[in-house]
């Protein structure tokens, strides 16, 4: 995709004066597809060993959302790291799905509750970073900019995003209506408001269709994540682009940043 295609598409969960009940509900229903569908399992052998290489084991989550991937993962970190610490945070932070998880780990997870911009870390952000479903968010001006911020660091990272060809992922956008009339009775908390929102005045379906199609176009090809990953290592620091198969056609690519010793 070219860079000013790129800048002139948007996604409405990310514009500042979008109703946060709006951005909310996408996000639970984000959330359920991702758990659901268990996209993010294949990262789990690779996430496990950069825990072992982070002493101690401390996660600060980045553009958590929904926290969908990390609700998927967590069960399987804390089996392996009891004393696991996750710090969950956002730019637009969504205390509502992150309660969720704090109820069911409350001695693994923690919600941050001022906003964090990825791009300006605060001092206190520090273990592994990681990144599920975001990147596509950034520019490439801002992912160098993230990728040397970490660097200058010296933090172990891990940023996973999905991947594959653009028609594959793009059929895949199609069934969201449907998933959406069978999905919102089951969301939780229940809300009379989800329903208006997505039954009678179908909102929610209509932006995260819109948001769904638009990310999909902005994905970044695995060669594009290769240059990144090329351009922001250094002597001290090392990045890698690397994928693992999820279904035939779907990927989650990912960007492994650790410092050189």
């Amino acid at each position: 995709m070219s860079l000013r295609l790129r800048r002139l598409l948007f996604e409405w969960e990310d514009l500042p004066g979008f109703p946060a009940v709006l951005r909310g509900y996408m996000l639970d229903f984000l959330t359920f597809f991702l758990k659901t569908g268990k996209l993010y399992a294949p990262i789990t052998p690779l996430l496990l060993q950069k825990l072992r290489e982070n002493d101690p084991k401390k996660v600060w989550d980045l553009a958590s959302g929904g926290a969908g991937p990390l609700e998927s993962l967590l069960p399987g970190l804390v089996a392996e790291f009891p004393e696991i610490r996750v710090s969950l945070s956002d730019l637009y932070p969504n205390p509502a799905s992150w309660r969720r998880l704090e109820q069911q780990f409350p001695e693994n997870t923690t919600g941050v509750a001022a906003p964090v911009d990825a791009l300006r870390l605060p001092p206190e952000a520090d273990g592994l970073l990681t990144m599920f479903s975001a990147l596509h968010h950034f520019s490439p001006e801002m992912i160098r900019q993230l990728l040397s911020q970490i660097s200058g660091r010296r933090q172990a990272a891990l940023f996973c995003d999905g991947g594959g060809p653009k028609p594959v992922l793009l059929g895949g956008i199609l069934l969201m209506p449907f998933l959406f009339l069978g999905a919102t009775p089951f969301l939780r908390p229940f809300r009379l408001s989800r329903l208006l929102f997505t039954y009678l005045l179908p909102l929610v379906p209509f932006c995260t269709l819109w948001d769904g199609t638009v990310s999909v176009l902005r994905l970044y090809s695995f060669r594009a994540l290769q240059q990144l990953a090329a351009e922001c290592s250094t002597a001290s620091y090392h990045w890698q682009a690397g994928k693992f198969r999820k279904f035939p056609g779907v990927y989650v690519y990912f960007l492994d940043g650790k410092p050189v010793d």
